[in-house]
């Protein structure tokens, strides 16, 4: 049985609309961030969190580029129409930290053969 969805409608001062669909706890969630002072941008990197894990599941399966390409129209639009911009994220970072990592341990090794050392 598929987790219950709502379909949340976004409607800007200057009659600019979007609708998505969203699990009911992702939902309830926006609005109480919505109440807190949750700004465009903020939503902005979300989706964008959205975006790498969609982008993330369509290198597994075969149809995943339909929602790959809606999330990225839709920051588009977003940056395009209400000024929003790409802001680092923690999955930025982590890859970053990961890539850090990796190339530290390959320059480790590359140390480790120039002195004669076995790994």
């Amino acid at each position: 049985m598929s987790e219950p969805k709502m379909q949340i409608k976004v409607k800007s001062y200057d009659h600019t609309e979007f609708e998505t669909e969203v699990s009911v706890g992702e939902g309830k969630q926006l609005m109480e961030q919505l109440k807190k002072g949750y700004n465009l941008q903020i939503f902005r990197n979300e989706l964008q969190e959205v975006f790498f894990r969609e982008h993330n599941r369509m290198m597994h399966m075969e149809d995943g580029t339909y929602p790959v390409n809606l999330v990225s129209r839709l920051l588009d639009r977003l940056d395009y129409d209400y000024g929003t911009e790409f802001q680092k994220t923690e999955s930025i970072f982590k890859a970053e930290r990961k890539e850090l990592e990796r190339i530290v341990a390959s320059k480790n090794e590359q140390l480790d053969l120039l002195r004669g050392e076995d790994a």
